[in-house]
């Protein structure tokens, strides 16, 4: 009976956890359901849910959830702009979504991490994954994901303004669409068509594509698209200047993308609704809006969005003659859109290296699976691979190297035969120079070769190929001309391993390991021999070859050489395009430019011509200003639009680049079979590339390289070239902006010539009377003797911020006392100067003329004095006034050192432990002091080698560092402590030397003074 009760309770646990994992799994199947629901509306909810569904089919070990919860996550990454993290999370799901074989998931989440590289900018690798897309959804017979394809593909023609490929292309996409029971895909397609017809300037025909799309995406509630349809519209509308309705849409847009979190989209709603209030002629709203798009686009780090914003206000400035705020403006649009530019490159990099690094991880963890306990081992034999390697390849003795390939052969597998044979090519005779059968050495044999001996060496050398037999009866019916015969030496094995020893195609030997156990060797052994052989091949070649051997050297540092070469070239070519671009875009004259552009383009590509036009939109007139023909600069000559068979006219005219590889055969598809190319001069080209240059829909012009030998430029020739096309586009914009600029200047130089000259004058004035000024002061500062006196003990880094300072430092021997201290007055320059000459009087007066040399009392009688000086009384605040002072007496004779602060401390350091007596919270002469306090007096007992630092704020609070903050009171104690040791005069170097590091090149904020004793 208690059998039967223990089976049955132990079968409903069975049932109970079944059901368990099946609620778990329902959970799961949910929560990714409802973050794809959400992933457009409210992202942040999407991303959240789906991390919950990741954690729980990871605990529970569910790999559908896993991938799909990946997939998910990755979906609301996109519409959150997180597209590092979105293409991290989609990577992650392709590959595991593909080894559980879920294909249409697969589809879903390649359109993603396509649509995923379009919003970087990556369209080369956004059209790769598009294409993989539509080619699965097609091997599948799925629709739905043939339209997304297409959808993802058309994205980036229209974006890279192929319009008619993308209208074509999308046309088809809404034929699969229409089988697709998914409605949303028809909307994508719709409004990608809009877009196409937009930029071709067709806006009826894309107004009604993107009225229809936004009708669809109403009705499934996807707000996300919603915000793009309007966006779209609104566009539509401004071009009509229909601004009314266009600043609806605009408006809608942006308040459901704030709503849903979507910050690009709310950035360049912001972009779009300045560009409309800048239309209507109503700058101060458009300058707000410009202002918002930036800082959010700031925010998420766009920095796409900040140039266009950058280049928008600088307009704006630029109209109300603002000359100062423009040139900001003008600056950091250019920095930005040049800093967007390396981005983008970088992140094509990053992007891939990213694939690289995913498909590395997936491939070690499938190892890391299923063979985690042979690691180990193989470590191990690797390691004593490469000890062998290092031993043979470094021992020139014939007979050691022998002996050491065994020892070593013999530690990583079973050989119980090893041998080694050498053979003489002259004589076709093979050498058993060292065989171990068992431990036991066998005496060496020569045989004879004859092509039907049978022998397995023999097979080896005839054919130059290794033998692996594993069943010695079996495998070696598979050998042609070998059969089973006595062993030249000892009793026969069942797995055997020869190896041709092979240097440079001259055949050495045979290298064999043969166990008597039949399958004795994996493929991992049979590789570890295979590379053994290699070690051995080159020591036997350095012990019987070393007269050779520094041809050698010669040959494999010629090899490396000729790789080094191939990596600096393209690392060149990377800094010679920056070089040009920086050469194009810091120049506002491009004549001053120009060879040199040209020198450094003609070593990045073959560049028998290369021409660079500006078009006259007035005249409808290309300006060829500069062009060069083998060496040879041409006169600039202007040519009209009139003619699509000028191939510069037909790049404009179509508003696409041109790469023509043979020219003989690709004009034909281009301009018409009987067309040939209209050339402005010179020599027929036989590949070429041109490449119009525009910015915001406007032509500013065209380059062209070509070459006088078919297909001389490959893609990565054309992708240099692209790059250096849009800092052309720079230089022009520059250029146009330098002569509007230069009007505006040329009209006002004469005004300010003349004020300078006003301001000059009595600059001049008044830094001579500062000067003055600080010769003054210097000669109230202690006398230089006073101060050397003490140099082996003490220093004094003195540095104010002007030509005068506000900060002195006091020092004054009184019998058996020194008395010293630090002053920071309020204030540096001339007013700080002023204050300082009272404080110094004052305590001159006191400790000198008076013989006061209590610090505390000195301070007490030097407030009086300030507050009598200056008449600062509660009720009289015209004044206020002071000074932070660190003073000190030292009485020689018993070693107490006395201290007083006004604000200031003073730090003591004994035995590397730094102490700090604080000064009292107000300051000598401060109005809040009329109500008279003491000020406190504290004694220290010195000892040998104790240290005390006394000093004014100016150190402290130095901006500098990679961040521009503050050098800060606990880096100048951990400064201080970290080199008390080093001599007096050290000390103050480094200290100097840190702040200026630090400081950089920023401005020096305030005066700084420092006193360091040592008793």
């Amino acid at each position: 009976m208690n059998l039967f009760l223990t089976k049955l309770n132990s079968k409903l646990r069975f049932n109970l956890n079944i059901s368990e994992n099946e609620r778990q799994v329902n959970r799961i199947d949910e929560l990714i359901k409802e973050s794809l629901d959400l992933h457009r509306v409210d992202p942040s909810k999407g991303k959240e849910l789906a991390k919950e569904a990741l954690g729980l089919a990871e605990k529970m070990n569910y790999h559908e959830g896993w991938a799909r919860g990946y997939y998910a996550l990755g979906a609301s990454s996109i519409w959150l702009s997180e597209y590092d993290n979105a293409l991290t999370y989609s990577f992650k799901a392709l590959k595991l979504l593909q080894e559980e074989g879920l294909a249409h998931d697969t589809v879903r989440v390649l359109y993603n991490i396509s649509i995923t590289y379009f919003l970087i900018d990556d369209l080369d690798s956004a059209i790769k994954y598009s294409q993989k897309c539509y080619e699965l959804s097609d091997k599948i017979k799925f629709a739905h994901g043939m339209a997304m394809g297409i959808n993802a593909k058309a994205c980036v023609l229209y974006t890279d303004n192929r319009n008619d490929e993308a209208i074509e292309l999308i046309t088809e996409g809404l034929e699969f669409a229409k089988k697709s029971d998914d409605i949303e895909i028809q909307a994508k397609l719709l409004d990608g068509l809009g877009q196409a017809y937009y930029n071709t300037g067709e806006y009826d025909k894309a107004f009604e594509c993107k009225t229809k799309c936004l009708e669809i995406v109403r009705s499934l509630k996807s707000m996300g698209t919603v915000a793009f349809a309007l966006d779209g519209i609104g566009m539509i509308q401004m071009k009509r200047k229909n601004y009314d309705e266009a600043l609806n849409n605009f408006e809608e847009a942006l308040k459901i993308r704030q709503e849903i979190g979507f910050v690009a989209g709310e950035a360049n709603s912001y972009l779009h609704i300045g560009q409309l209030k800048k239309a209507l002629k109503d700058d101060v709203a458009a300058k707000k809006f410009y202002e918002a798009a930036l800082e959010l686009a700031i925010t998420i780090g766009s920095l796409k969005i900040q140039y266009k914003a950058y280049h928008y206000l600088a307009d704006i400035y630029e109209a109300k003659d603002d000359l100062k705020n423009f040139s900001i403006y003008y600056k950091k649009y250019h920095e930005t859109k040049e800093a967007f530019l390396r981005q983008h490159i970088q992140k094509k990099y990053k992007t891939r290296e990213l694939i690289a690094q995913m498909e590395q991880v997936d491939s070690e963890r499938v190892l890391l699976a299923k063979k985690n306990d042979e690691l180990k081992k193989y470590s191990n034999d690797i390691r004593v691979l490469s000890e062998i390697g290092k031993e043979l390849t470094s021992t020139l003795n014939f007979d050691e190297i022998l002996e050491k390939v065994y020892n070593q052969v013999n530690s990583v597998m079973d050989a119980s035969v090893f041998l080694i044979a050498m053979y003489s090519e002259e004589e076709d005779v093979l050498t058993y120079e060292f065989c171990v059968e068992k431990d036991i050495r066998m005496p060496e044999v020569s045989v004879k070769l004859s092509d039907d001996d049978g022998r397995l060496a023999t097979y080896v050398i005839r054919n130059h190929k290794e033998v692996v037999i594993n069943d010695l009866v079996e495998d070696i019916k598979l050998l042609e001309g070998v059969h089973p015969m006595g062993a030249v030496a000892g009793e026969l094995p069942e797995s055997i391993i020869y190896m041709p020893i092979v240097f440079h195609d001259k055949f050495l030997g045979v290298i064999s390991v043969q166990s008597f156990e039949k399958n004795a060797y994996s493929a991992y052994e049979i590789d570890l021999l295979r590379n053994l052989a290699v070690y051995a091949a080159i020591a036997l070649n350095n012990a019987v070859s070393y007269h050779n051997i520094e041809e050698q050297v010669k040959e494999r540092t010629a090899e490396i050489e000729q790789e080094k070469q191939k990596v600096e070239k393209a690392y060149n070519n990377t800094e010679l395009i920056s070089q040009l671009g920086q050469k194009l875009i810091s120049s506002l004259n491009l004549d001053d430019v120009m060879v040199e552009v040209y020198e450094k383009m003609n070593q990045l590509m073959d560049a028998g011509y290369f021409g660079l036009s500006i078009y006259d939109e007035q005249k409808k007139v290309l300006h060829c200003k500069y062009s060069i023909e083998k060496g040879v600069w041409n006169a600039p000559i202007d040519f009209t639009m009139e003619d699509p068979s000028n191939l510069s006219v037909y790049s404009i005219l179509n508003k696409k680049d041109l790469f023509i590889h043979d020219i003989e055969k690709d004009i034909g598809p281009l301009l018409g079979d009987k067309a040939k190319p209209k050339l402005i001069r010179g020599d027929v080209p036989e590949c070429c590339i041109f490449i119009p240059l525009i910015n915001n829909d406007e032509v500013l012009g065209i380059i062209t390289v070509q070459s006088f030998t078919k297909n001389a430029y490959s893609d990565y020739h054309y992708s240099l070239f692209k790059s250096i096309a849009s800092y052309f586009i720079i230089a022009l914009e520059n250029s146009r902006s330098y002569e509007r600029i230069q009007k505006i200047v040329e009209a006002r130089t004469s005004e300010v010539r003349s004020q300078k000259e006003i301001i000059e004058a009595k600059n001049k004035h008044i830094t001579d009377s500062i000067k003055y000024a600080k010769r003054l002061q210097e000669a109230i500062l202690p006398p230089q003797k006073s101060v050397e006196k003490y140099e082996k003990t003490s220093f004094v880094l003195y540095k104010p911020k002007d030509i005068v300072s506000g900060d002195f430092y006091f020092m004054e021997e009184l019998e058996d006392k020194i008395v010293f201290g630090v002053v920071d007055c309020t204030g540096h320059g001339v007013p700080g100067a002023f204050m300082s000459i009272i404080g110094y009087n004052g305590l001159y007066q006191i400790v000198r003329e008076k013989g006061v040399s209590k610090p505390s009392e000195i301070l007490n009688q030097l407030n009086s004095q300030v507050l009598n000086i200056l008449r600062q009384t509660e009720e009289s605040e015209s004044v206020n006034d002071g000074m932070d002072i660190a003073i000190c007496c030292l009485n020689k004779k018993t070693q107490v050192l006395e201290f007083a602060g006004a604000f200031n401390p003073l730090y003591h350091i004994r035995e590397g432990e730094i102490s700090i007596f604080k000064g009292d919270k107000y300051s000598v002469g401060s109005v809040k002091r009329s109500r008279i306090k003491e000020f406190t007096n504290h004694e220290i007992k010195l000892q040998s080698q104790d240290h005390i630092y006394i000093f004014s704020d100016g150190y402290a609070d130095q901006f500098g560092g990679p961040k521009g903050k503050k050098f800060k009171y606990q880096e100048f104690r951990k400064l201080l402590a970290q080199n008390c040791d080093l001599p007096m005069a050290e000390q103050r170097d480094l200290l100097e030397k840190s702040i200026e590091e630090w400081r950089g090149e920023l401005d020096q904020v305030d005066d700084i003074c420092v006193i360091g004793v040592r008793f």
